[in-house]
């Protein structure tokens, strides 16, 4: 089984569901930056990279990456902030946890709360919209509220 974006809380329970005994999670960026492959079958992980990698803590009010005392993330080095939360789980392995910004997927799809709203605002009965993803249990992706 391939997939792309199963959250840890439903793996186990669809593995036993649907009797698969593989899952070959993946996560990349359409843009070709970075991809990640669980070809080994690490239960809850979207698996490593060939290619090297860090993950980058940031600061959520500016945007700008966390310095280190070491120096790491020095000024003028480059990151691409995917707007995605992962974790890294040991052994060059990483786990997709969340999105984060103003998106949510929805079965298979990224959402902009921004268009959700202005879709709604459209309404002339309609004077304030705040649009957001709510997860949903035992579905993938967050539905819109």
């Amino acid at each position: 089984m391939i997939g792309n974006g199963l959250r840890p809380g439903v793996w186990s329970e669809f593995k036993q569901r649907f009797g698969v005994g593989h899952i070959c999670e993946l996560y990349a960026a359409s843009d070709g930056n970075i991809g990640f492959s669980n070809i080994l079958n690490f239960d809850n992980t979207v698996g490593f990279s060939l290619i090297p990698w860090a993950l980058v803590e940031y600061a959520h009010d500016t945007g700008a990456p966390l310095r280190n005392s070491q120096g790491f993330m020095q000024k003028g080095d480059c990151y691409f902030n995917t707007g995605d939360l992962l974790r890294d789980i040991g052994f060059g392995h990483v786990q997709f946890v969340d999105r984060l910004g103003d998106t949510y997927r929805w079965k298979g799809e990224n959402v902009s709360t921004t268009e959700v709203e202005n879709v709604l605002l459209g309404h002339p009965q309609v004077a304030e919209v705040v649009a957001y993803g709510v997860e949903i249990h035992n579905t993938n992706g967050r539905a819109g509220m």
